[in-house]
């Protein structure tokens, strides 16, 4: 099935801005030329479906869509975000809804401001603002899931992806921590760090995370070693003797090094594959313009991984 048009009405008449897969209704719209499009996001062409109970499916459905209107149009001969103003009107009013009365759409809106509103638009500025009120939020969303209970099953704790949730709140205050430290700001940067550690201290006490004796505070997190279990991994540099794609690499180098220098010296092909097959999540990993990276295998389930045109591009790397 071919993916709907985006709508939107400019004076009384319907203007078409391009196909997506998303829909959106009209806030205001400008008839000249070229169209510029100013929308409100909706759930698309069935009405929103909203769960009382099941934050996580409503976190994936908010996420979706915002990340689909985060990327559309974009690419690398045109890199702006062209809907951001709608994507953080959005935002605000899912915000609006959790105020409201809303607790199920917490987890939901706390990712959202994590991946797509984490820095001032347009800048590396951290929204310190707006980094708070997702930690915030996500602290209630662990209240909601009851993934603060140290006598929640075991199986529940998985399903409701608790393991996740945890680690993202402390790390998200950590973060908000040190950067209130970098602008002196000592008062709000011992509050907000005296938080990271409380909650540090409440997950630690609950059953899942007895087994990993080595996190002994805040700074120790990292998802590596809880999901490959005996890496031991402290902190971000590993034993290359734990990783077998290490040895690979370094036998490797010069040949990846050639390969990518060509790649870099064509004006502009690395630029363009690095817009290909894209896993960016939003503004989580590095503020816009950071760096890019190329994919060399397709994201998601695939027969082929490495049918890729960088795979083409660069055929002894692989």
């Amino acid at each position: 099935m071919p993916a709907p048009w985006l709508e939107a009405r400019a004076a009384s008449r319907p203007v078409r801005c391009s196909s997506t897969g998303l829909r959106l209704v009209a806030v205001t719209a400008l008839a000249v030329a070229p169209v510029g499009c100013r929308a409100q996001i909706t759930w698309g062409l069935a009405p929103m479906h909203i769960s009382d109970t099941d934050d996580f499916s409503n976190q994936q459905r908010l996420y979706d869509l915002l990340r689909r209107a985060y990327f559309a149009e974009y690419s690398a001969q045109q890199q702006e975000h062209r809907l951001m103003p709608q994507i953080l009107a959005e935002i605000q009013d899912f915000r609006e809804k959790v105020q409201g009365g809303a607790p199920s759409l917490a987890l939901a809106v706390a990712m959202a401001k994590y991946h797509f509103a984490w820095y001032k638009d347009g800048t590396t500025e951290m929204d310190i603002e707006s980094v708070q009120d997702a930690a915030d939020l996500m602290y209630l969303s662990l209240q909601f899931s009851q993934c603060d209970l140290p006598d929640l099953p075991a199986e529940v704790f998985y399903q409701r992806m608790c393991s996740a949730r945890w680690p993202y709140a402390v790390m998200i205050y950590s973060e908000l921590g040190r950067e209130f430290a970098s602008r002196y700001l000592t008062d709000q940067a011992a509050d907000i760090l005296e938080r990271a550690v409380g909650m540090f201290d409440h997950m630690k006490r609950l059953p899942y995370y007895t087994q990993l004796t080595t996190w002994q505070s805040p700074y120790d997190i990292n998802f590596n070693e809880e999901w490959f279990p005996g890496a031991a991994a402290i902190g971000p540099v590993w034993n290359k003797a734990s990783v077998p794609l290490a040895k690979y690499l370094e036998d490797n180098f010069e040949t990846i090094r050639t390969e990518l220098g060509a790649l870099l010296a064509e004006g502009g092909n690395f630029e363009e594959l690095s817009f290909q097959e894209s896993r960016a999540e939003g503004q989580d990993s590095w503020p816009e313009g950071g760096w890019r990276a190329m994919q060399f295998t397709k994201a998601g389930k695939s027969s082929n991984p490495w049918f890729t045109r960088a795979c083409r591009e660069a055929p002894r790397d692989r």
